[in-house]
């Protein structure tokens, strides 16, 4: 197609290099990267009830390190959704007060954990733990947590790390032909995704993970044969004419993977509105600060002297095209395979 025309030989040598590298290392990140959760809850002033919940398909599982005074009991394993479930006691021997607890392997896995302490007599603590911040040291003194903060870092933190959400942001980015047109899509993007993310974690509306995988690498892969059209074509094509109406389509189908990741850690009995709230309000701001770079930096090298600008484009939507049939191919056998 006229929109992959290389320049020269040394260019598609490259463009074909990075789009063969890319699909090699595609299987690191596959799958949804939903995080996991760590909660535990004092039962007296040394036993505790523990619950350990990471997905089931993770190429590598982070694990919970408790403190070297506990002692645990035989778990209950379960699966939930699409997520393995152990449940324990253990006792610790002068309580956990004061005493550090750690998840492993979260760099490897690249999710991050949402950690639940529940003391005896005292509020909730939460959370999140990253590859930067694995350890929570269990406060003496337990003051109120902020489910608005933690969510809000949940939010930015899941859009940071999901690989699709970001190919999928990065189209719109590359589709929008002007600032006033990317602001119109993406925010038709926001509130497409917005409205299925309330209706799923309001459990309003069913939800069916492998479906709704397959369906974001649909959208991307939609979107990255679209980009690849010449600009002939996409001056008639419905897509383009109608950016923001796809945008809010697809959006509806991207709102629904985010409520995928509430759904693994649950939402605050108390607090489901406020939590939910904040988890939208952190997915946005995570989006806000990736268009932002990206755009910037597209900017910059399409107002550079070098002629460099067409052939990242076209090596970006190369890679957003071959790892969206990866993902269409791998997740529809896991569609089918649960169906038969």
């Amino acid at each position: 197609m006229n929109a992959f025309k290389c320049s020269s030989k040394w260019v598609c040598i490259q463009l074909l290099t990075l789009l063969f590298v890319s699909l090699f290392s595609v299987n690191s990140f596959a799958h949804k990267l939903a995080p996991s959760l760590l909660q535990i809850d004092e039962l007296d002033n040394s036993h505790f009830s523990v619950i350990w919940r990471t997905p089931i398909d993770a190429a590598v599982s982070p694990r919970p390190v408790l403190p070297e005074n506990c002692r645990d009991a035989e778990a209950r394993l379960v699966q939930v959704s699409t997520a393995i479930e152990r449940r324990w006691t253990t006792r610790c021997e002068g309580g956990l007060s004061g005493k550090t607890l750690r998840i492993e392997l979260l760099a490897a896995s690249r999710t991050v954990a949402m950690l639940l302490y529940q003391p005896l007599n005292g509020k909730l603590q939460r959370d999140i733990l990253t590859a930067d911040h694995s350890d929570f040291v269990v406060p003496d003194e337990f003051a109120g947590a902020s489910v608005l903060t933690q969510y809000i870092r949940l939010g930015i933190s899941h859009i940071l790390i999901g690989a699709d959400h970001l190919f999928f942001v990065t189209a719109l980015l590359l589709l929008a032909g002007s600032w006033r047109s990317l602001l119109k899509t993406v925010t038709a993007f926001t509130l497409g995704h917005s409205v299925t993310l309330a209706l799923v974690s309001l459990e309003l509306v069913p939800h069916w993970p492998a479906l709704v995988e397959f369906s974001i690498a649909v959208t991307i892969l939609i979107l990255a044969v679209e980009l690849s059209r010449t600009d002939v074509e996409q001056r008639k094509h419905y897509i383009r004419q109608h950016q923001w109406l796809v945008a809010s389509v697809f959006g509806l189908v991207h709102g629904l993977g985010f409520a995928g990741v509430l759904q693994e850690i649950g939402l605050p009995s108390g607090d489901v509105v406020g939590a939910l709230f904040a988890f939208n309000i952190g997915i946005e701001l995570g989006q806000i600060v990736f268009v932002a770079i990206v755009a910037g930096l597209l900017y910059l090298l399409q107002r550079s002297s070098i002629p460099i600008y067409q052939h990242v484009k076209s090596a970006i939507i190369l890679v957003m095209g071959g790892i969206s049939v990866y993902w269409c191919l791998d997740r529809g056998a896991e569609m089918l395979g649960q169906i038969m």
